[in-house]
């Protein structure tokens, strides 16, 4: 089959898409960059992904079949009179003109002319649909265009409270932005970011509105406020507020960004994901690591020898007991099993410095203690230090040296046992 139309889709810049029951028509422009934008009826970014599906879904179209105009007698039988949509591309100094008119008896095709043609041409029906949407569906909907990846700060805060969180990553963990800097739960606040990301407005309001000016998000305000900064400049100062739920439509409330105009609605759902306490920012594992990022360990018990192992590749070898150089191939699968229990620790409470005695005093002789040596080229160790009187009080020491972390005593127990086993490995 032939293609539907021949054209320069690589130098495309605008799009006009008008329709008889409109009293509007609505137009696209490509400015810097590859971004669309909407500039009528309203000035704003367009939704990228249905702007490109309407270009490519005409540019890989092909003509179905073909009407010649000896054999119509009405234009209006196939929906191309006055009531068709015309949809213009521009690029450069050349111009299409499509017009669509009704669809075939069982809807998969649609009828259409290129150029003013009085050949009426059917192609697939999901043309005509994509220049039969709503106006909104043509706007962009998200609230900010951060990469939740690439941020390198983000602060939250809740102005009835006067509670404010700001955190920091480092190497691919969050960090309270304070003197301690104090561990938090990194999952936490990466599920905020991918949730502030995934989120959707459900309408738009615009600057001729009377609800517009919404007090509740205004100048900063708002029942949560948001910021975000990262490397790439584009996301730096990035700031959205989340104000009351709409009086009339209590499902959706309010959305003020400095990324784009207009007031957004959003499902109320997404602000109360949003809600946190401090308690939730609290870590829930022992320690920050990711098990493809240990590469040295060494096992130091209270009672015997300190053994050293190294990764190469995907295997392990003991290269160490005591201060005697070894080249011993481990049981990998079980150091494996380790730095994953490490890995997965789960903290039951925190007591912070001063700790009460029967926490602290286990420490002056440890039972064991497990460092691990990191690929990070700004960390290269993590430690797991536990207590001698771990049996009566299970709480560990990490890489915060003013936190002690309660573990379940099974979890020591597996871990005690999988670092004996590995150090005991004969050649």
């Amino acid at each position: 089959k032939e293609d539907f139309v021949n054209f320069s889709f690589d130098k495309l810049t605008n799009i006009r898409i008008k329709r008889d029951y409109d009293t509007f028509a609505i137009e696209f422009a490509k400015k810097a960059g590859d971004e669309w934008f909407m500039q009528k009826p309203v000035d704003t970014l367009a939704d990228q992904q249905v702007v490109n599906e309407l270009i490519n879904n005409i540019r890989t179209a092909k003509a179905d079949s073909k009407i010649e105009e000896k054999e119509v007698s009405n234009y209006d039988d196939f929906g191309l009179g006055t009531k068709s949509v015309s949809l213009t591309l521009k690029a450069d100094t050349e111009e299409l003109l499509i017009n669509y008119g009704s669809k075939n008896p069982n809807g998969s095709l649609g009828y259409s002319s290129v150029n003013g043609s009085k050949t009426v041409t059917l192609v697939e029906s999901k043309l005509l649909n994509d220049s039969m949407k709503a106006v909104f569906d043509y706007r962009d909907k998200k609230l900010s265009g951060i990469n939740p990846a690439a941020i390198t700060s983000f602060e939250v805060s809740y102005p009835a409270s006067k509670e404010v969180y700001l955190f920091k990553k480092d190497h691919d963990f969050w960090y309270a932005a304070d003197e301690k800097k104090s561990r938090v739960n990194s999952e936490v606040v990466d599920e905020m970011l991918n949730k502030i990301n995934s989120a959707r407005a459900a309408a738009a309001i615009d600057e001729n509105s009377d609800e517009y000016g919404e007090a509740s998000v205004q100048n900063g305000t708002g029942e949560i406020t948001l910021s975000f900064a990262s490397a790439n400049t584009a996301e730096n100062g990035v700031k959205i507020s989340i104000g009351r739920n709409h009086p009339l439509n209590q499902s959706n409330c309010f959305v003020k960004t400095n990324y784009k105009k207009e007031l957004l609605l959003i499902n109320k759902n997404i602000k109360q994901d949003l809600i946190k306490k401090a308690a939730d920012f609290a870590p829930k594992k022992c320690l920050d690591i990711k098990a493809n990022n240990v590469n040295e360990i060494k096992l130091i018990p209270g009672d015997t020898i300190a053994v050293e192992l190294k990764k190469s590749g995907s295997e392990w070898k003991i290269n160490r007991r005591g201060s005697a150089e070894v080249n011993i191939a481990a049981d990998s699968a079980k150091v494996e099993s380790l730095v994953q229990s490490l890995q997965q620790a789960p903290i039951e409470h925190i007591a912070e410095e001063p700790a009460p005695v029967d926490i602290t005093s286990g420490f002056e002789k440890a039972t064991y203690e497990v460092k691990l040596g990191l690929t990070f080229s700004g960390r290269t160790e993590s430690v797991f230090l536990i207590p001698s009187k771990y049996d009566t009080a299970p709480y560990v020491r990490c890489d915060e040296k003013n936190r002690y972390y309660k573990v379940p005593k099974n979890t020591l127990d597996e871990i005690i046992k999988l670092g004996r086993e590995i150090a005991a490995k004969e050649n």
